[in-house]
């Protein structure tokens, strides 16, 4: 048989066998549903402060922390190296901090009844003061018309904008990745349904049309 050539009957070279990696994907679940269990255990504020500063921490021995540096000295070469090191540490917190998000998203309350919002204001606080919903204006306008595309970057807690749109009111629907673990990916979505948005495959864009 040739070099690289694939055996009858056999699986192609470099690829674990099925079995193994059944098992390491069992694995994963187990610590993911361990870890939601136990996130979902502390309160918001707790749960954002303790993602982030393990992110924090775990983002400094990854490969891509240094292609974060390099990006940053390249876009920004005025930046200090010390500047830079901050931003980047900034970064991984932040991440921790959304992936508390996620695992809470069922139970944050930005609009509530106890707290109406005022027809005429601009601003709104939660009730709980942790959230502030800048420019109601907006929804106000796309409750009244038809559907809308909202573009948004992932800047900060993302998920809370389609958050505050549905329980302001309006019928959302997200466009999505799925994650490459299919149980993790539909806990994922699962969570994300909570709060009443419909979740889309971007491999089915046209449902939105």
């Amino acid at each position: 048989m040739m070099r690289g050539e694939r055996p009858l009957g056999g699986r192609p070279e470099g690829r674990p066998p099925v079995r193994r990696m059944q098992v390491v994907r069992f694995i994963q679940y187990i610590l993911f549903r361990l870890f939601v269990a136990l996130i979902r255990r502390l309160s918001f504020v707790k749960a954002r402060r303790i993602c982030g500063g393990i992110a924090k921490s775990l983002g400094r021995a990854l490969v891509r922390n240094k292609r974060a540096h390099a990006n940053l000295q390249r876009v920004f070469p005025d930046l200090s190296t010390r500047e830079i090191k901050c931003l980047v540490s900034a970064m991984w917190e932040q991440l921790g901090q959304l992936t508390a998000d996620y695992m809470h998203l069922d139970k944050i309350r930005i609009f509530t009844d106890d707290k109406p919002v005022d027809e005429k204001a601009h601003i709104h606080i939660s009730s709980d003061g942790l959230f502030e919903v800048e420019g109601l204006e907006h929804l106000r306008l796309l409750g009244q018309g038809g559907p809308s595309l909202i573009f948004t970057g992932h800047f900060g807690s993302w998920e809370m904008v389609a958050v505050a749109a549905a329980q302001f009111g309006l019928r959302v629907s997200q466009v999505y990745r799925p994650a490459s673990h299919p149980q993790i990916d539909h806990d994922i979505r699962a969570i994300q349904a909570s709060f009443g948005a419909e979740m889309i495959h971007k491999g089915l864009r046209r449902r939105m049309i």
